[in-house]
């Protein structure tokens, strides 16, 4: 018997107002076939030695042992389905329309019915599939007022967002490991939201700031951060491409949260022109790393695509380095911008 609590109030058992402790206890039962142990919430009464389950606990209670059975048999918990419903920030009432199960379903599979398996396994989709459920909502439009499903809409959106941004994190920590611990990251774990801070701060500053630029003042204020400092800014690895040096697995960066461009199509290729997001506010940048972009986008920011190609391909690291190779922070030593 484990004590949780101790308050002052009526006692159901001696029928005295007295300390009462709250305490757990581990129980044992056979519930719908299976052996199912549970931890069940009683008032203690000290003054008859006494354990009472009050109507408030009976209900806890059956909460707790239900939820042991669906532990048994793999099934959602009800504070995993509760869980599931919030990340959406949708009620129990317009869960349940939005899965079209009739309105009370989600009520009860929170509180007392135990789902069957069909039911439990579209909920754990929606769990994990975010476009799923946007799916669903977007099917069940016509079910809920303009009103929640726009609100239900616009957290499905952010979820989706989130969902991206954290798969590219993992996909680009994943595809640049190799590289921990030597030349080749500039001594820097990968700070991908640093690295959304520095693409803002650009756009803001440079004027027709289109991709390639873009991926070159990376290079050159990771490389002369480097130089000034001994370690670079964001953690990117950069590779030697026929345009220049680009971080690897540059596209990435694209799709993350809060880098912002508008898209043109060319006569055979589409430009990207890199803006600043609106109402950004975050800013991970110390003082000397601005100081760093300031330098570079000095350096650079009048001068067209073509030419910072021509200044990236006069530079040691790129002409030393074999084409789709990393190159080495080793070589920031000899970088052109003083």
């Amino acid at each position: 018997m484990e004590k949780l609590s101790r308050d002052m109030k009526f006692c159901h058992a001696c029928l005295k107002e007295h300390e009462v402790d709250t305490v757990a206890v581990t129980e044992e039962t056979i519930f719908r076939g299976k052996p199912v142990s549970f931890q069940a919430v009683y008032d203690y009464c000290s003054n008859l030695d006494q354990l009472l389950e009050t109507e408030e606990l009976i209900k806890i209670n059956q909460l707790s042992l239900i939820d042991a059975y669906r532990k048994e048999v793999n099934l959602l918990t009800s504070d995993e389905i509760r869980r599931i419903r919030e990340k959406y920030g949708v009620s129990q009432k317009d869960f349940s329309e939005i899965l079209n199960w009739g309105e009370v379903t989600i009520i009860r599979y929170e509180n007392h019915q135990i789902q069957d398996q069909a039911h439990d396994e579209v909920m754990r989709k929606i769990g994990t599939d975010t476009q799923w459920f946007k799916e669903l909502l977007v099917s069940a439009r016509e079910r809920l007022s303009e009103k929640r499903f726009k609100k239900y809409l616009d957290i499905v959106l952010q979820q989706m967002a989130l969902n991206k941004s954290s798969y590219i994190e993992s996909f680009m920590e994943a595809s640049i490991s190799k590289y921990d611990g030597t030349e080749y990251n500039g001594g820097t774990s990968l700070q991908l939201p640093l690295v959304v801070d520095m693409i803002n701060y650009l756009a803001k500053k440079v004027d027709n700031l289109f991709e390639v630029k873009l991926m070159k003042l990376l290079f050159y204020a990771d490389f002369y951060h480097y130089k000034m400092a001994g370690k670079g800014i964001s953690g990117l690895v950069y590779m030697a491409l026929p345009m220049g040096a680009a971080p690897d697995n540059y596209r990435c960066l694209l799709d993350l949260e809060n880098v912002n461009f508008i898209e043109k199509q060319e006569a055979d290729f589409i430009s990207r022109r890199f803006v600043p997001t609106a109402n950004y506010q975050s800013s991970l940048l110390s003082d000397f790393h601005k100081l760093i972009l300031d330098r570079v986008i000095e350096a650079f920011k009048d001068k067209k695509t073509d030419e910072i190609v021509i200044s990236m391909h006069n530079e040691d690291a790129y002409k030393n380095t074999s084409f789709k190779e990393p190159i080495s922070y080793n070589y920031a030593k000899t970088l052109s911008i003083d």
